[in-house]
């Protein structure tokens, strides 16, 4: 009796461990520097911009039951994240799920100072699709690294962005 009380308890912990991990699964979780899923409106907390940027009730496949919103108009940047100081020199990709909502809009990873390292992608699509940057964009050790999220421009507009995830990948 003890022996499955014991069994069973360990597999309780399990599960409860298993239900907290994040809900991320690519293989290349090693090299994540970021992943979010924007499940609560904590998980905005150091996105800046001057655009509107808030959690919606709608997610993409396998994003759980939320993802951000961002609209704007005029002046961007309308959202954006700073990684950080990156702590070593190599490629980074960035990988969303999004959803155009009015006129759709833009993703990209920035290192500062360098806007012809910028690479992004548009999300134009009213179902939700899953989008890739074009191309890695090479960081150099200590380098300032920015994701921004346009959504408009003149014209105001609206998009979905869920399980977005910047890695270091093998290069070009």
């Amino acid at each position: 009796m003890l022996r499955i009380n014991i069994i069973l308890g360990f597999s309780v912990c399990v599960l409860l461990t298993a239900c907290r991990l994040p809900l991320s699964s690519d293989s290349e979780s090693e090299d994540q520097i970021y992943f979010n899923s924007f499940e609560s409106a904590a998980d905005t907390l150091g996105w800046n911009g001057n655009g509107s940027f808030v959690v919606e009730n709608s997610a993409a496949p396998g994003g759980g039951k939320r993802s951000l919103k961002v609209a704007g108009g005029c002046i961007i940047p309308h959202a954006r994240y700073y990684l950080g100081k990156m702590d070593q020199d190599g490629y980074l990709t960035l990988k969303l799920w999004g959803r155009n909502l009015e006129l759709g809009g833009f993703v990209a990873l920035e290192v500062h100072g360098d806007r012809s390292s910028e690479t992004g992608v548009s999300i134009s699509d009213t179902a939700w699709k899953s989008y890739t940057l074009p191309e890695p964009v090479y960081v150099t050790q200590n380098s300032d690294v920015y994701i921004i999220l346009n959504s408009g421009g003149i014209v105001y507009s609206a998009m979905l962005i869920d399980l977005i995830r910047v890695s270091f990948t093998e290069g070009r």
